[in-house]
């Protein structure tokens, strides 16, 4: 409504401005180009400049407040509890982990901190931090995918498109269900850009073909008090994503989004089980047998300690799955006697289907 009423009152000044000084049409058309830009510059400025405000506020108040892992331990049943025998029902889904590939925040932050190095990568993206500020873009918040990070999704990609890979005797269904050679799937991602370019880079030979959508959903999103992981989507929008929109164009990129489930920040006193407890539910009510989900380090490593069984030692509890990784297995749900639903992750079905985990190098 602001904008209507501004461009009102231009128009009824510029109307005033062309009968005063009685110029030609092509004078009065070149005037109200130069004076549209600058009405432009006037209005847009001053908005995107009050959002990054906003937006800082916020990952200040997350870097100081948020405690995501906090009830954890209380707030999941013990997966353990779905080998009770006397179970009232139980269903299976098989479940396919990818992760983002490298963020220009990883870029910057977790390649080592000697200096000559680790001075210029923080400098450089503080130069384009500064740069972004009049914009509603950014490097820090929502951080973006680097170009290592779109090397890495389309190194998953290749990997997808090899046959041979196909026909693996270990990994070979679950790269058919990637590619969308077997039916009976659904991808979705969390809101975060870095996730969403990596899933639309990886598998867009697949979208391409079926023209089906990537489901956006908040419960993905990445659990840390870091910047980084604050979205700047509004709720049931999707954020530029400058890497797609030069690579496919941006109609190509937005039309395979669907952002009805993207419900826009999460908030800074979030408890992160709750929403892995509200994206196995979302699961469990799809008819589709397999997930296929894009996400973070952190979540997923605390989805698994959540959810495979207490005693096992999986590396994937203690170790972060690398960029681009893809990581396949089984979730089940249970229900006791007791009425209590509980999830559990079957170890034998932990499956990497590229990439692994980052493992720490031994001294």
């Amino acid at each position: 409504m602001a904008n209507g009423i501004v461009f009102s009152l231009f128009s009824l000044l510029f109307a005033m401005l062309v009968t005063i000084l009685n110029v030609t049409w092509t004078h009065t058309l070149s005037l109200g180009i130069a004076l549209l830009c600058v009405l432009h510059l006037f209005t847009a400025i001053p908005a995107a400049l009050v959002w990054k405000g906003l937006l800082y506020i916020r990952g200040t108040i997350q870097f100081i407040i948020s405690s995501e892992k906090k009830g954890m331990s209380k707030g999941i049943e013990n997966p353990d509890k779905a080998l009770d025998p006397a179970l009232t029902s139980s269903e299976t889904k098989r479940i396919i982990f990818i992760r983002h590939g490298e963020s220009v925040w990883n870029e910057m932050f977790n390649k080592g901190f000697m200096p000559h190095s680790f001075l210029f990568r923080l400098v450089r993206g503080v130069v384009r931090e500064l740069m972004m500020i009049p914009t509603r873009n950014s490097v820090f918040y929502d951080s973006p995918l680097s170009a290592e990070g779109i090397e890495q999704a389309e190194d998953l990609a290749s990997f997808l498109s090899k046959d041979h890979n196909a026909n693996d005797k270990v990994i070979g269904d679950h790269v058919k269900m990637l590619r969308g050679d077997s039916s009976g799937s659904i991808i979705v991602s969390s809101n975060l850009r870095r996730a969403a370019a990596t899933v639309f880079i990886a598998l867009h030979e697949r979208l391409k073909q079926t023209g089906e959508k990537i489901y956006l959903l908040s419960t993905l999103q990445e659990m840390s008090r870091n910047v980084d992981t604050v979205a700047v989507s509004p709720p049931h929008q999707l954020a530029p994503l400058p890497v797609l929109e030069e690579r496919y164009g941006k109609l190509a990129y937005e039309a395979q989004f669907d952002v009805t489930k993207q419900g826009g920040n999460k908030a800074p006193t979030r408890r992160a089980y709750k929403d892995f407890l509200k994206f196995n539910e979302w699961m469990f009510k799809r008819t589709e047998g397999t997930v296929i989900a894009g996400g973070h380090s952190l979540w997923f490593k605390q989805y698994y300690k959540s959810f495979l069984p207490p005693a096992s030692d999986h590396d994937a509890k203690t170790y972060k799955m690398v960029n681009a990784g893809a990581i396949a297995f089984t979730l089940t749900k249970a229900i006791t006697s007791k009425g209590l639903v509980v999830y559990r992750i079957e170890p034998e079905s932990m499956t990497t289907v590229y990439g692994g985990y980052k493992m720490k190098k031994k001294k």
